[in-house]
């Protein structure tokens, strides 16, 4: 998905990792892990909560841009 979303900005991945602070693209099983702790019996305590997976991208502020 973010392939195509980046080819129809017209950017390659390389370019679009330039902003965030992890200097890449996050990966399909990083974003899956989040979703599977989740789901998990890791997680029953968690409630309310942002889960941001996003390579550091709103800590930096990127959001704003």
């Amino acid at each position: 998905m973010n392939v195509k979303f980046q080819e129809d900005e017209g950017r390659t991945l390389e370019e679009a990792a330039v902003p965030i602070p992890m200097k890449r693209i996050g990966l399909m099983e990083e974003i899956a892990a989040a979703a599977v702790f989740l789901a998990s019996e890791h997680s029953t305590y968690i409630t309310g909560q942002d889960i941001v997976v996003d390579g550091g991208l709103m800590a930096m502020g990127q959001w704003a841009n």
